[in-house]
Parts: structure tokens; C-alpha cells; sequence
């Protein structure tokens, strides 16, 4: 009996520390979150379950910190009068841990250098993580637009 109860509060403690950080991108071109290990660039062919171990979470937290994540407003301001196309629209980078949860809006164009560089540069390696997956390298080859 003893052992059954010591192995239940070990495996629901590995449980709970599996959950270091979830992760959450999208825009009008693609989803990507750990809450349900969801990848989907479109509705048909290029989707795909995509898991985050736990050292995948403890580098996104790592990655968060360094481009000052936590410190950014909620929302990015774009340059006014400016026109990036191709654009996603609207992109929404949410991170939750156990001590912070912090979700960051922005669009193609940004007022602030310094705020475009710490969200796109976190952007882009968390996608450099799952585009490292075995997941994501399986998804048959990418379209061109429209095709």
C-alpha cells in the first residue's frame, strides 16, 4: 500500500512539473500552442501535434527573459502610415509559467525598434524549436501561396 501511494504522489509530481510553461502564437497564418500541442499552418495538410518536453519549456521561459518578455507592453504599437505586406494581421504571443502570464499583440509594423527586435527575435526561436521537431519535419512540403 505504501509503495502505491509513494508512486502515485511521484508520478502526479512528475505530472506537475512537466508543466513549466505553455505557449501560445497566432495570426491569420498560422496557430501554434502547448496547451494542446496543437501546429497548423492550414486546415488541410500542414497541421500536426507538436509536443514541448520539458526542457523545450524551461528554454521558452530562458528565451522569454532574455528578450524581456515580461517587460513589454500588451500591446505593440505600429508605425503609423506604414504598409508591410505580405502580413499575417494581428499576431498574439501569449506565455504562461507559474509565476507570470503575459500576453503581447502586435502587427507588421512596429513604432519601437527595440520592442520589434525582443518580440520577433522571441517569435522566431520558439518557431526555431518546433521547426526542430520531428512533428513539424514530417508535415508535407510547404505551397506556395494559393496554389
Amino acid at each position: 500500500m505504501s509503495k502505491t501511494i509513494f508512486f502515485f504522489v511521484f508520478f502526479c509530481s512528475s505530472i506537475a512539473r512537466s508543466k513549466i510553461a505553455t505557449v501560445e502564437i497566432k495570426n491569420n497564418w498560422d496557430y501554434f500552442s502547448t496547451i494542446d500541442s496543437t501546429y497548423a499552418e492550414d486546415q488541410k495538410d500542414r497541421h500536426t501535434k507538436i509536443y514541448f518536453n520539458e526542457e523545450d519549456q524551461k528554454k521558452v521561459v530562458q528565451l522569454a527573459d532574455s528578450f524581456f518578455f515580461w517587460d513589454l507592453p500588451d500591446t505593440l504599437k505600429a508605425e503609423k502610415n506604414a504598409d508591410d505586406r505580405p502580413c499575417p494581421g494581428i499576431t498574439m504571443v501569449h506565455i504562461k509559467t507559474k509565476e507570470y502570464e503575459k500576453t503581447v499583440r502586435f502587427d507588421c509594423t512596429f513604432e519601437n525598434l527595440l520592442e520589434r527586435n525582443n518580440i520577433r527575435g522571441l517569435q522566431s526561436a520558439i518557431y526555431d524549436i518546433v521547426h526542430k521537431k520531428p512533428e513539424y519535419l514530417a508535415l508535407p512540403e510547404r505551397r506556395l501561396f494559393r496554389e
